[in-house]
C-alpha cells in the first residue's frame, strides 16, 4: 500500500486540476454558447505573469500570485467576455477561428518573450 500511496495522491491531484478545467470549459460554453478552445490560453498567460514577477524580477512569491491571480485573472476575464460579445453574433467557425487564434497570440508572445525553449524555476 506504501508503494501505491504517490501514485494515489498524484492521480487525485491531475484529476482535480482536469475536473476543474473542464467545469470552466462547460461553463463557458453554456453561458456564451462558445467552445472557447483558448481556455488554457488564459492560464498560461496567468503562469507567464506569475514567472515574469516571481522569478525574472525577484519579486515574492505572494505578491506575483495576488497580481497574477487576483488582477490579472479577471482582467483577462473582462477581456474574453468582451470578445465574445462580439463572436455571439457571428458563425460557428468564426467563433472557433478566434478561440484557436487567442491559443496562438499566447504562445506566440511567450515564445517572444522568453525563446521556445523550455523554462527551469528553483523549487
Amino acid at each position: 500500500m506504501q508503494q501505491l500511496l504517490p501514485f494515489i495522491v498524484a492521480g487525485i491531484a491531475s484529476g482535480a486540476i482536469y475536473g476543474l478545467a473542464a467545469t470552466g470549459l462547460v461553463l463557458t460554453y453554456k453561458t456564451s454558447g462558445i467552445f472557447n478552445f483558448g481556455h488554457g490560453a488564459l492560464a498560461t498567460a496567468a503562469a507567464y505573469i506569475f514567472y515574469a514577477m516571481h522569478y525574472a524580477n525577484n519579486i515574492g512569491w505572494v505578491p506575483s500570485l495576488i497580481v497574477s491571480v487576483v488582477v490579472a485573472g479577471p482582467l483577462m476575464g473582462l477581456g474574453m467576455e468582451r470578445i465574445s460579445r462580439r463572436l455571439s453574433q457571428q458563425g460557428v467557425a468564426w467563433k472557433i477561428v478566434a478561440t484557436v487564434g487567442l491559443i496562438l497570440l499566447v504562445q506566440g508572445l511567450g515564445t517572444i518573450k522568453y525563446g521556445s525553449d523550455t523554462i527551469d524555476v528553483e523549487q
